[in-house]
């Protein structure tokens, strides 16, 4: 159980639900033409979708066995970072690629499984930079 905003919430649930709405916000723009299906991996440098896959779930699994190791359990950044790198995986198996939908400055692309996967990665890099000054 998490302690979010006093309220405890099950971890499974809440990837669950964390899921559905990434899966829903890409579906919904995907549907309504208003995304591009980015097929590259890595900042464009690798073009196999199949690599791309293993190489994310590869990434996953080590995460998880860092993380597991490292706190003992899964915490509530770590669950961001693998809901949301879960997401892509599931885009690139029903879409041939990671459904893009956020365009700043025409330079960049990326989704709401992004933004979430990096503010997750930003959260848990303060959580180990507080055990590793504890």
């Amino acid at each position: 159980m998490l302690n979010v905003l006093k309220i405890k919430v099950n971890k499974t649930l809440l990837s669950i639900i964390i899921l559905i709405v990434l899966q829903l916000s890409g579906f919904l723009f995907y549907y309504l033409s208003m995304s591009v299906v980015n097929d590259r991996f890595i900042f464009g440098a690798i073009a196999d979708n199949s690599i791309a896959i293993l190489v994310s779930v590869f990434l996953i699994i080590i995460f998880i066995v860092l993380t597991i190791k490292w706190f003992n359990l899964l915490t509530l950044p770590a669950i961001l970072v693998i809901v949301s790198a879960l997401s892509n995986i599931i885009d690139r198996f029903i879409y041939g690629g990671v459904v893009d939908y956020l365009n700043f400055f025409d330079y960049t692309r990326f989704n709401l499984a992004d933004v979430v996967l990096i503010v997750g990665m930003f959260l848990y890099l303060w959580e180990v930079n507080k055990k590793l000054l504890k």
